[in-house]
């Protein structure tokens, strides 16, 4: 892949600003020259990567999904020399196989599996593409990753649906964190032909073994609790894993 089309459709701007914060977030990552790095980072749909940026030099393993073929391979040539990442060009799913993913006109930002449901803010979906699709659990225990530190979803609507499928990794309490996009309870999903994706159906799936720790959007912290915009209809929230 020549350097011309792996830079296709990106601004100088973000050109910019994304080498402004490689350099950030290597002096961050310095630090980790003498205390020991985390575990394993799973995040699933990882869209331009500004969220992975935030995490991925944290840990020794950082695997990365992302569905959007034409964001995929941007990413593979950013992180082509980070051996500790590994990214995966599919959609995350409870089955294996392929999957029709819709890519949004907000600069791909809320591309989904589902349509949006009326009322969704003012976005449309503008292009279908045929994808691979995966069950995350199956590709793990494949992969034989025994404990995750940190679990990231942000999949537009899917995310408890994949979720779910991480039921033996939930059950025998391998997970540490668990952070994930959220529907409200009052709307359950913002995507037609999706299932459900409220704080309910997360909080029935986890309460177990789980505790809710944060709430908010981005860049949540254990222990701190922030409302969202009373008309959005989504959030995002972090569990950690009860001590026994």
């Amino acid at each position: 892949m020549s350097l011309i089309n792996s830079l296709k459709g990106y601004s100088w701007y973000n050109m910019v600003r994304t080498a402004v914060f490689d350099v950030f977030y290597f002096l961050k990552s310095l630090k980790y020259l003498v205390i020991p790095k985390r575990e394993v980072l799973i995040y699933l749909g990882l869209n331009y990567g500004k969220g992975f940026d935030k995490l991925h030099w944290q840990y020794k393993l950082a695997i990365g999904v992302e569905a959007n073929p034409d964001l995929f391979d941007k990413l593979k040539f950013r992180y082509r020399n980070k051996k500790h990442i590994h990214l995966i060009h599919g959609a995350a799913t409870s089955f294996n196989g392929t999957v029709t993913f819709n890519i949004s006109d907000n600069h791909g930002l809320s591309s989904s599996l589902g349509q949006f449901k009326k009322g969704f803010g003012d976005f449309k979906m503008i292009k279908a593409v045929t994808v691979p699709a995966f069950n995350v659990c199956d590709y793990l225990q494949k992969q034989q990753i025994e404990f995750i530190t940190d679990y990231v979803s942000d999949i537009q609507g899917n995310d408890l649906e994949v979720l779910k499928t991480m039921t033996p990794y939930i059950s025998s309490r391998k997970i540490l964190r668990i952070t994930s996009e959220v529907a409200k309870n009052e709307y359950q999903n913002s995507y037609e032909g999706m299932p459900d994706n409220s704080l309910d159906g997360f909080n029935q799936l986890l309460n177990k073994n789980y505790k809710l720790v944060s709430t908010g959007w981005e860049d949540l912290k254990e222990n701190h609790f922030r409302e969202v915009p009373e008309e959005w209809w989504e959030m995002d929230c972090m569990w950690r894993l009860k001590e026994i």
